[in-house]
């Protein structure tokens, strides 16, 4: 346990908070899509103008109309970050076919660099991880519907500070 809050005072002395705030994009054609940009050390901020509003937003837009497949799902969950001066978007597809099942979506992952798909990056990080449970946690505590559980500028998860800041990507 004493391990654990030396890692955690450590976080905090660095002021590591590793996603800016998430947000919702809703469209007829696909799903509702929680974004989480990343604040790491990919810098995100030199792939994506934090002035621009709209830039990051237009090329998920590009890769979902690229990206016929994105269709599936009830929700996503979208970790958007950079590597090597690319845009790199992990889309997390939340099936709800077993809805009635305590267990929750069904889920899969598809990781892109840019709009073409990716297979050399893994399939996760660890803070990524930390955000797809505090998300499963909010939708089995609110109990909605998912147009309800996916609105993050009413319903935020209990994402620890080490982890996420208020601020949003874009800055204007």
């Amino acid at each position: 346990m004493r391990q654990h809050i030396v890692c955690l005072k450590l976080l905090v002395q660095d002021g590591a908070m590793r996603f800016y705030r998430p947000f919702t994009m809703y469209s007829k054609k696909f799903p509702p899509r929680i974004v989480y940009p990343a604040r790491d050390e990919g810098r995100l901020d030199l792939v994506f103008d934090r002035t621009r509003p709209g830039a990051l937003e237009a090329h998920i837009d590009s890769l979902y109309a690229e990206r016929k497949e994105l269709k599936a799902g009830a929700y996503h969950i979208l970790v958007v970050w950079a590597l090597k001066g690319k845009p790199m978007l992990d889309v997390w597809v939340m099936s709800m076919t077993n809805y009635y099942s305590l267990s929750g979506p069904f889920v899969t992952c598809k990781t892109f660099t840019g709009t073409k798909p990716s297979h050399d990056t893994g399939l996760a990080s660890g803070d990524g991880l930390i955000v797809l449970g505090y998300e499963e946690e909010l939708r089995r505590a609110l109990d909605r519907k998912i147009t309800f559980y996916t609105n993050r500028q009413k319903y935020l998860p209990n994402i620890p500070a080490t982890v996420l800041t208020l601020e949003p990507f874009t800055t204007q």
